[in-house]
């Protein structure tokens, strides 16, 4: 499946793109959270559909609000982008807990999932992850 769309909670569409085993098939899922100024289409660089098969792996990469096809949300937060994920998360069946791949911008949506919804997390890979040593945590999660 090259693309398809999910509805989350207030009526927005999340385009995401599917790769590896069907879910049927599949022993563990991965959600892909790309970064800045990117999408759904890279996936994950390079890597080759019978790798994620002979590891059982479903992945499944999303366009982040406002980003590719997926409609904006303009009162976005990182505690509404983890409501969307677990949302995500339920509506495509990708199982009781996922693995989370968060590069670049996208290690931040990974942090929130970690904070708002560790119940639906098995664990997470940063790729690159962009941050700020001088961020308050107390500031970012209130």
């Amino acid at each position: 499946m090259d693309l398809d769309y999910v509805k989350v909670g207030d009526g927005r569409l999340v385009a995401f793109r599917e790769l590896g085993c069907p879910r049927e098939a599949a022993s563990r899922s991965l959600l892909v959270l790309h970064g800045l100024g990117s999408s759904r289409i890279a996936a994950i660089p390079g890597v080759r559909q019978e790798l994620l098969e002979e590891f059982g792996v479903r992945l499944v990469a999303i366009d982040r609000a406002g980003y590719g096809k997926s409609d904006p949300d303009p009162n976005q937060t990182l505690r509404s982008s983890a409501v969307d994920l677990e949302a995500i998360i339920d509506k495509l069946e990708l199982g009781r807990r996922v693995w989370l791949l968060g590069y670049s911008g996208g290690a931040g949506y990974c942090w929130a999932a970690a904070r708002y919804i560790p119940h639906k997390i098995h664990g997470i890979a940063l790729w690159a992850p962009v941050g700020n040593y001088w961020w308050k945590v107390s500031k970012l999660f209130p």
